[in-house]
């Protein structure tokens, strides 16, 4: 009997040992992209600056091609950047995962030709500290994983029943983490210029992405109203713009024969109207290119900061005033279309490989959403003012396609999530934030801000 029970004992251990090597095993074999699509490394070799480098984005593609290409098919990347290392960036990217991003996919699903693909992008770390983030990272993998299983209870298994859903695109699998992105370099507030750029890099290396969300993780996004508001939007209002011109142009036409005498003289020089369907190829176009919307928090366009208490603080020895006062969409959301992105990274890669070929302000510009409005400016594409991006200050009507929520995330997402999933936002404006502050007002928004407990002053 007691050789039986030692027999048993030591087979139990075995079998425990082998699966613990197993699993540490599994967990080593986690694997990541890393700068272009494709790249895979190890998310041990990822984490770590200087450990892997990313290809260099070698080739591009035609929008309108690909669009054709695939029947129209539209497929939506958005890109959420993301700190890589602290324990809040981690909180806001899971509450992110079990809120919006699980609807925005279901929503997806439920639209003809419409696919997402969602990813968090991060940053690298310095080496001697790899060890620690690596651990807190494979323990954010394991809820991902658990998500896989939710009958067998995983997480959110009984909440969240649809959360076997969570598979963003064809490419998600919950045991690789593919939902993470790692740029090179590493992830502190002025490394985002260089995160946005491996962004947009990515995006384009990804074929088959028509358009892009580049949002922060402190937003929640709606994936219909943002369709509506910038794709769809932008269709209607350049086909209402093709009716305008040709009833001006019918307008003219008449004029032109009034005094003309009936028959040959009549038809001569006549202009034939757009068919139906050739404006709606055209209108189809123009919500696949020179999309580029988001939210204008400053009317008056870029100026560099000199007060040298600001965060966003610029040294006049590295950026004159006489650089474009351009407008721009605020960078915690901002929608573009393939030949935007590709514009940026086409020439973000080049002004980097060859700087005496750059803008004097490239290498000294630190915001990146105005360094995407002034490359995107030079190719002649403007940025469009789109209400539904709504502000940290901002009321949340039935239109809101992305909420800046600042400081209130990622606490205010689930009340966000469960006045979506009712419908509830589809009809009223909703409470959306935690602050004691008018909305709508910048001012009293900010006044209420500044008094937080450590949280940085908005200078």
């Amino acid at each position: 009997m007691w050789l039986l029970f030692l027999a048993l004992l030591s087979c139990t251990s075995f079998l425990w040992t082998t699966w613990c090597f197993w699993n540490r095993h599994v967990k080593v074999q986690r694997r990541v992209e890393l700068g272009v699509r494709g790249h895979v490394v190890s998310i041990a070799d990822a984490v770590a600056v200087g450990n892997a480098a990313p290809p260099r984005l070698e080739r591009f593609s035609s929008p309108l091609a690909a669009r054709k290409r695939q029947e129209e098919e539209m497929h939506v990347l958005v890109g959420v950047l993301s700190g890589c290392c602290d324990a809040r960036s981690r909180a806001k990217r899971t509450m992110a995962r079990r809120t919006w991003a699980l609807r925005a996919l279901q929503d997806a699903r439920k639209r003809a030709k419409t696919r997402l693909t969602v990813r968090f992008v991060l940053g690298q770390t310095d080496p001697r500290l790899a060890g620690r983030v690596l651990s807190a990272l494979e323990s954010e993998l394991d809820q991902l994983q658990a998500w896989s299983r939710p009958g067998d209870g995983g997480l959110l298994s009984e909440a969240w029943p649809d959360a076997r859903g969570y598979a963003f695109g064809d490419s998600h699998d919950f045991a690789s983490a593919a939902d993470m992105l790692f740029t090179a370099g590493m992830d502190t507030y002025n490394d985002l210029p260089r995160k946005t750029k491996g962004l947009m890099a990515y995006a384009s290396s990804f074929d088959g992405i028509t358009h892009l969300l580049k949002t922060d993780d402190d937003c929640y996004v709606r994936l219909p109203q943002l369709l509506q508001s910038t794709v769809v939007a932008r269709a209607m209002s350049f086909r209402k713009q093709l009716e305008k011109e040709q009833e001006t142009k019918d307008g003219l036409e008449a004029e032109r024969n009034e005094g003309e005498t009936e028959g040959t003289h009549g038809e001569r020089g006549r202009v034939e109207p757009m068919d139906a369907k050739a404006k709606a190829e055209r209108a189809m176009d123009a919500a696949y290119e020179g999309v580029y919307a988001g939210f204008v928090e400053n009317p008056r366009g870029f100026w560099p900061v000199r007060d040298p208490d600001s965060k966003w603080y610029m040294d006049p020895a590295e950026m004159p005033d006489n650089v474009p006062h351009v407008h721009y969409a605020a960078g915690w959301g901002y929608m573009l279309s393939r030949d935007a992105f590709e514009t940026f990274a086409k020439d973000s890669q080049h002004y980097d490989e060859s700087p005496k070929l750059a803008p004097t302000w490239w290498k000294a510009m630190h915001w990146e959403d105005v360094m995407v409005a002034l490359v995107l400016y030079r190719r002649g594409i403007r940025v469009q003012n789109t209400l539904s991006f709504r502000p940290a200050w901002g009321a949340c009507g039935n239109t809101t396609a992305v909420k800046h929520a600042d400081v209130d995330a990622p606490d205010i997402f689930p009340g966000f999530y469960a006045q979506q999933v009712s419908g509830l936002w589809d009809k009223k404006v909703i409470q959306c934030n935690f602050g004691t502050f008018r909305p709508g007002s910048y001012m009293s928004w900010k006044e209420w801000r500044d008094g937080l407990e450590g949280v940085q002053r908005v200078r």
